[in-house]
């Protein structure tokens, strides 16, 4: 049990630090933002210089907050397999016996929600602000033809960050029914996948950030 404390505990200093670090680095592109030209003039959006700069502050934000969440998840899962093991242990349980596992399971499943509650809230407050990010991002969505190599990147990659986050709140749902359940086998490869679609979803929301500032003129060769 201390084992599992420590490495919940562990993971859980982990993601603070990481969304520290990606709240400093949306605060400094807004203010490289507002000191930037814009075409946007003075005009203002929810008390910020314009759209683009509540554009880069919330997309950053919701990849730090999302990031969390799967470093939260990752504990989660680490947690009840930990727990899990335990509880086989200690009842003598051999692998092969699925229904003293499913019992055992669904047991452990009950007890300890805070870090899956702690999981599920970061992911709200992720895909809430992101919201915003994504009505706001097509908004200012240029017509195809006056699209940069960059600009498309980013808008691909918005869809792409759509198709990810759906598919892993319906794998999310599936995982944590088969863990109530005590399906053993489902909810390994479940969570697998659960896992890497929410690594995934933060590398491409921080890709389509950096694209949008990067200049990519060496791959169009202007």
């Amino acid at each position: 049990m201390k084992t599992s404390s420590s490495i919940v505990s562990g993971f859980a200093r982990a993601a603070t630090v990481l969304v520290l670090v990606l709240f400093s680095v949306g605060a400094v592109a807004a203010q490289d933002a507002v000191t930037a030209p814009s075409t946007q003039g003075k005009s203002s959006f929810l008390d910020f210089p314009g759209k683009v700069n509540y554009h880069m502050v919330a997309g950053w934000t919701s990849t730090g907050l999302l990031l969390a969440a799967g470093g939260l998840g990752v504990a989660r899962a680490l947690d009840l397999m930990n727990r899990g093991h335990d509880v086989r242990d200690s009842l003598g349980i051999d692998e092969e016996n699925d229904p003293a596992i499913a019992s055992a399971l669904s047991s452990v499943w009950e007890n300890g929600q805070a870090l899956r509650w702690l999981h599920i809230g970061f992911l709200a407050a992720g895909e809430t602000l992101y919201l915003g990010n994504a009505v706001t991002g097509l908004s200012m969505k240029l017509p195809k033809g006056e699209r940069t190599l960059a600009s498309n990147i980013h808008l691909i990659s918005f869809f792409t960050h759509a198709a990810l986050m759906a598919s892993e709140v319906i794998i999310g749902v599936m995982t944590t029914d088969a863990l109530r359940r005590g399906d053993h086998e489902a909810h390994l490869g479940l969570v697998t996948a659960h896992a890497v679609i929410g690594v995934t979803i933060p590398i491409v929301m921080a890709g389509a950030g950096w694209a949008a500032t990067a200049d990519l003129s060496f791959l169009t060769g202007h």
